[in-house]
């Protein structure tokens, strides 16, 4: 396990704890990094890593719909622990959106390359391309709702470079299309910035942001995100009959901590932001013991 740890997982937490450290010290904005990593980098990864690797076009498939049944369980066992709490509609909204959304980007690129190398990064960004296209739509929609903005919701997508990005990939991959050389260079070199960028800039958000209250509900939120979320996976792995490391990619990838950008929206749309916060910082913390564990179990080397 200890090996594990140190190969796996601590390099990404050096990672962001020094670009935590840096936003801490030198009071560093993570707007400009973020948005050359939204805008440029993640598409150029979206597509290149769909396109440059040996991903069979029905593994693709397997993977879209694994992440959406994912998101579907996730949601209906939200909505339940969220009633049992009693919490009002703005923090149900808050509750629903840490328990379905992990971070896909970050960290899960990061620790399936880490882990599984680029048959592990391939497999992972497959992953994180379903999984911003929901973002793009669900996970706004569950901020907003309530607050009249279903149109932005379902229109937010169109703003998203890399649901475009993966879109051109997946139709490059089903047909078997050449990519030009100039294309295959350009999104390679962009794509291979992409991780290194965001968890620098995971690390900038982290530095940004401040706990509130509401110990119970932030720790059952982080049990939902870390325990309940990797449940959810090693059934579906099972009913989805993967195997490999496609299996291990897909548990690795569901037990990934609340992504930080449902701060952003909860802060946008007044959906209880002070507990969303706490449990990012609370998954986030949580995972360097429960992904170590994880990945140990899952046989990473």
């Amino acid at each position: 396990m200890l090996a594990v740890f140190a190969n796996a997982v601590l390099p990404v937490f050096v990672i962001v704890a020094s670009a935590y450290l840096l936003g801490r010290w030198r009071k560093i904005s993570p707007t400009p990094l973020s948005q050359v990593v939204f805008y440029l980098f993640s598409p150029a990864l979206s597509f290149s890593g769909l396109t440059g690797g040996t991903l069979a076009a029905e593994e693709a498939l397997q993977i879209a719909l694994f992440v959406v049944a994912l998101a579907a369980v996730m949601l209906g066992l939200g909505w339940v622990a969220a009633r049992l709490l009693r919490l009002d509609g703005p923090h149900t909204s808050a509750f629903l959106l840490t328990s379905v959304f992990m971070n896909a980007g970050n960290l899960g690129l990061s620790i399936s390359l880490f882990a599984f190398g680029e048959a592990g990064l391939q497999r992972a960004v497959a992953f994180f391309v379903v999984h911003s296209m929901l973002s793009g739509t669900l996970a706004v929609f569950l901020a907003s709702r309530g607050s009249g903005s279903t149109r932005q919701a379902l229109l937010s997508i169109l703003r998203t470079p890399v649901s475009y990005a993966g879109v051109a990939g997946l139709v490059v991959l089903i047909w078997s299309l050449p990519v030009p050389l100039l294309v295959e260079r350009v999104t390679g070199l962009l794509g291979a910035a992409a991780v290194p960028g965001m968890l620098a800039v995971l690390g900038l958000q982290l530095a940004d942001i401040r706990v509130g209250e509401q110990a119970r509900e932030i720790a059952v939120a982080t049990v939902m995100r870390l325990v309940v979320g990797t449940g959810a996976a090693l059934v579906l792995v099972q009913l989805f009959d993967m195997q490999g490391i496609t299996r291990a990619v897909m548990i690795l990838q569901a037990a990934m901590p609340t992504a930080v950008f449902t701060v952003i929206l909860a802060s946008e749309f007044r959906a209880a932001p002070r507990f969303v916060t706490g449990v990012v910082l609370a998954t986030t913390l949580g995972a360097i013991l429960t992904i170590t564990l994880l990945a140990t179990w899952l046989g990473v080397g």
